[in-house]
């Protein structure tokens, strides 16, 4: 399952360069929810979640900042 998902974690290899500790977070809770999880459904599930949650505090930064 990890192998058929893998090109949908490859978006935080893009942020690597940001040394954002949220990007850090994120990419451990992913693959945690893969290595818990059996059904992709439940784990594309927590994925979406995540990505959702994550742009969230990323749009809320950008308005604090701007």
């Amino acid at each position: 399952m990890i192998r058929f998902l893998q090109p949908v974690l490859g978006f935080t290899l893009a942020f690597q360069d940001l040394q954002e500790p949220l990007f850090t977070a994120m990419q451990a809770h992913l693959y945690g929810v893969l290595a818990q999880h059996h059904h992709l459904l439940v784990a594309l599930r927590e994925i979406i979640d995540t990505v959702f949650i994550a742009g969230l505090v990323l749009l809320s930064k950008d308005l604090l900042l701007w």
